[in-house]
């Protein structure tokens, strides 16, 4: 008897496919850590000092109390996913050039975001430029890891789960959820309880670029998403 041929699939909904595999988003962020950790060893400066506060504090309530062990908890979370999904042990340079692609592409409606909000005013460059690019990276990987990768996940189970909710509306919930709470942590206590003028202008960009990142991490994985925020904390220190 012949054997079977496996069914071609087409090369737009491989491509799909191979962008929500997380093993090539491992090929995506373990350069990002990399580099941000050996950098930042190097330069001589704390890791805690280019991440936001609040993210230092999350992740050591995930464990991650170490230099590098928040590195290691992202790695360990992509890859547990990994393994059960049950994906091939494969990398696809396709997929890994094209999350770097749309990262850079998808930017771009934060641009408009900024514009409608905040007018696009001129950021005030960081005194050291390499610094600067740490922080992009830093914030970038960690904060899409707390708060689309961790965050959205949790209050899926919670919701689809636990509760019983429907996919669609609990994707809506979840969206709202990660924006708002990323929105709300760029500020201190006492702007968020009245006690101090709190600036609603750049809160309303903050949750503009929070649903944003959350959609877009939904829709085109975890990598994307994270480039895309490395990109636009380049271009708010760079610009």
């Amino acid at each position: 008897m012949p054997r079977r041929e496996e069914p071609i699939r087409d090369p737009a909904e491989q491509y799909a496919l191979e962008i929500h595999r997380p093993i090539n988003h491992l090929a995506i962020i373990l350069p990002l850590l990399a580099f941000f950790h050996v950098a930042s060893m190097v330069a001589g400066i704390r890791t805690a000092l280019l991440v936001p506060h609040y993210l230092t504090f999350v992740l050591a309530l995930l464990g991650a109390t170490g230099a590098y062990l928040t590195a290691a908890l992202v790695v360990a979370v992509l890859g547990a996913q990994h393994v059960v999904r049950k994906d091939p042990w494969r990398v696809s340079l396709t997929a890994v050039a094209g999350q770097a692609g749309e990262g850079v592409v998808w930017t771009l409606p934060l641009l408009l975001a900024a514009w409608l909000t905040t007018g696009l005013g001129r950021p005030v460059p960081p005194d050291d430029r390499f610094q600067g690019v740490l922080e992009s990276i830093g914030a970038g990987v960690y904060e899409e890891f707390l708060f689309r990768l961790v965050l959205i996940s949790v209050v899926n189970i919670v919701l689809i789960d636990l509760v019983g909710l429907r996919k669609v509306p609990a994707a809506i919930i979840a969206v709202v959820v990660s924006a708002v709470l990323f929105a709300a942590c760029h500020f201190s206590p006492e702007e968020l309880l009245g006690r101090e003028m709190m600036n609603w202008t750049i809160f309303s960009f903050f949750l503009l670029a929070g649903a944003w990142w959350a959609v877009l991490y939904a829709w085109r994985g975890f990598a994307v998403v994270v480039v895309s925020h490395v990109c636009w904390d380049l271009f708010v220190a760079f610009m």
